[in-house]
């Protein structure tokens, strides 16, 4: 089945910066990691029809201030998007990403990366490439990789049910 035409813009959300990931047909269209604030203008343009978010998860430890912070702006992507399509955002946790992608979920952000470009090219030379002859992902850098997980996880989830 061939990925929809859906534009998905996915966010890895932080507590100032957040990693975002546009979407379509199986392609990263844009990508970065910005401040927040420059996030939610995104999320309220009429870029995407698909909001997916990472969304936090208790581990029965003590959280800190920087954990309530990404809560909250979590929070306002997910309002901001909902005021402007009527639809809720999709929230995906960080256990469901590495499941789908990496088949466990005691791996980390280097099985997740290395997945990613499994699927897309097989190899860094390909997948990302160099600057006089980039890859599909060549613009992912940082906190984008985990957005693109979440691009991906929907995705596939959707097409397969």
């Amino acid at each position: 089945m061939m990925p929809s035409d859906e534009r998905i813009l996915a966010v890895d959300p932080g507590n100032t910066k957040s990693g975002w990931v546009l979407y379509q047909r199986g392609r990263v269209q844009e990508c970065g990691v910005d401040a927040n604030p420059e996030v939610l203008r995104l999320v309220c343009s009429p870029v995407s029809s698909t909001l997916v978010i990472e969304g936090l998860q208790s581990f029965g430890k003590a959280i800190g201030q920087t954990v309530l912070d990404t809560a909250r702006w979590i929070g306002r992507f997910e309002q901001a998007f909902f005021e402007r399509t009527g639809a809720d955002a999709h929230i995906l946790t960080r256990t469901e990403v590495k499941k789908r992608l990496v088949g466990r979920v005691h791996r980390g952000d280097a099985e997740v990366r290395r997945a990613l470009i499994l699927r897309f090219g097989g190899s860094e030379e390909v997948a990302i490439g160099k600057k006089s002859a980039p890859g599909p992902l060549y613009s992912v850098k940082s906190h984008a990789w985990s957005a693109l997980a979440l691009a991906v996880v929907y995705e596939e989830t959707k097409r397969v049910g």
